[in-house]
């Protein structure tokens, strides 16, 4: 069973496995309340016995307040390996640390495994 657990320095906010979705689903939408703009939260995610990584998400900036974005798409990695320029585009939104950033799809040139870790490695510091 899954467990959503999120706070600031603490876990202090718990979710359970929402209903209505398979038990064995690998993707649910869970609505967190009482969030704060402009606020990092922390949070990680059990599945059974086992934990996630502890990580970070940002809520959005509050009313009237500017926030910067970036978006992209067409990535494409091929043959095993990201091109310069991908690495280049991934490096150059990096620069700007935008709030957030909307990837329009296509992502890779295959459904297969070393094209989807390829891009999630090329662009982890990105997400």
């Amino acid at each position: 069973m899954y467990r959503f657990e999120y706070g600031i320095g603490s876990y202090d906010n718990v979710v359970g496995y929402p209903t209505g979705y398979a038990t064995d689903s690998d993707l649910f939408q869970l609505v967190l309340g009482s969030l704060e703009a402009g606020t990092t939260y922390q949070y990680r995610v059990r599945s059974g016995s086992e934990w996630s990584d502890e990580t970070t998400f940002s809520t959005a900036v509050g009313n009237n307040e500017p926030f910067s974005f970036a978006v992209y798409g067409d990535t494409q990695f091929r043959a095993g390996r990201a091109t310069d320029d991908q690495e280049d585009v991934a490096n150059l939104i990096n620069s700007h640390s935008p709030d957030f950033i909307i990837h329009f799809g296509d992502m890779w040139y295959t459904n297969q495994g070393p094209d989807v870790d390829l891009f999630f490695s090329t662009s982890k510091k990105t997400f």
